[in-house]
């Protein structure tokens, strides 16, 4: 049996009322009607009761969808305008006026290509493995890009003591160096790593479409390099809290003296006094 509803309860409740009204005008059975009027006075209070609490749960629940609405209403506004905005894009693009009866048509070619591109943007967005492809054919070189335009700097000395690798399969490297040959609180490091953009880099400073990292820092060899570095990035030490380096481009270095102090901090370069000893104790070591 199934539960009667609100209006159900109700229009039984009217309809045992006018049963009694009938009973009670022909003398029928008094007890049973007070009964019955017992029952309706107690099922009309549930209704009541019934009604209460739903309305007490929809203002809550209209409460709290405003609250979340008004923190997200930017985020929302935000949202309607990209979505609006991708669709005009989608029509302008997919969509081609026909000369004779100037109705719009949608070009299909074009949709699938269009709808294709667009998945795979947002997988972008996906961690791991699935979303690696994206992120390195559409967001990475975009923001290399605003790096490069934003914070470049070509040809600047630096004095490079070090590159090693970092990051495996990645072929990423990092390289140490200071700004000063004497590396008095002057350390700077970058990173040195495949990208699309640097691709791009290549082929507009060198004419070379090649982009190789490990290549790239073939001339740094260990000791004390001068060097003059390419570079894009900021260098301030809360981007490397963030662990965010700037990124070596390309270095052109001849070695000012070489360094076998394996000892020495990471990162710290050998004064050139200190690597003139190390080479004449090295010497001295390889000759007896």
């Amino acid at each position: 049996m199934t539960k009667e509803t609100e209006q159900q309860k109700l229009d039984r409740l009217m309809r045992e009322a006018r049963e009694l009204q009938e009973q009670t005008a022909a003398g029928q059975a008094e007890a049973a009607g007070a009964k019955k009027v017992g029952n309706i006075i107690t099922d009309t209070k549930a209704v009541r009761e019934a009604a209460r609490n739903i309305n007490s749960f929809a203002r809550v629940c209209t409460k709290i969808g405003k609250s979340i609405y008004g923190a997200g209403k930017p985020v929302f506004d935000f949202a309607f305008k990209v979505g609006r905005g991708y669709m005009n894009l989608f029509n302008k693009i997919c969509s081609k006026k026909d000369k004779e009866t100037g109705e719009k048509k949608l070009i299909k070619w074009r949709a699938y290509a269009m709808s294709a591109l667009s998945l795979f943007a947002v997988s972008g967005a996906l961690p791991g493995p699935v979303g690696a492809p994206a992120r390195e054919v559409i967001y990475t070189p975009i923001v290399d890009g605003i790096g490069m335009a934003v914070n470049f700097k070509s040809n600047e000395t630096l004095y490079l003591t070090n590159a090693e690798e970092i990051g495996g399969e990645a072929n990423e490297f990092g390289v140490r160096g200071c700004r000063t040959i004497d590396c008095a609180g002057t350390g700077v490091n970058f990173r040195v790593r495949q990208s699309f953009a640097h691709n791009i880099w290549a082929v507009l400073a060198r004419g070379n479409p090649f982009y190789v990292s490990d290549v790239e820092v073939n001339e740094i060899a260990p000791g004390i390099n001068r060097c003059e570095v390419t570079s894009y990035g900021f260098r301030g030490r809360l981007f490397q809290m963030l662990d965010m380096y700037p990124t070596l481009l390309t270095a052109t270095c001849t070695p000012v003296s070489a360094s076998f102090n394996t000892t020495a901090p990471r990162g710290e370069a050998t004064t050139p006094a200190a690597a003139a000893n190390i080479n004449v104790s090295a010497s001295a070591r390889f000759t007896q």
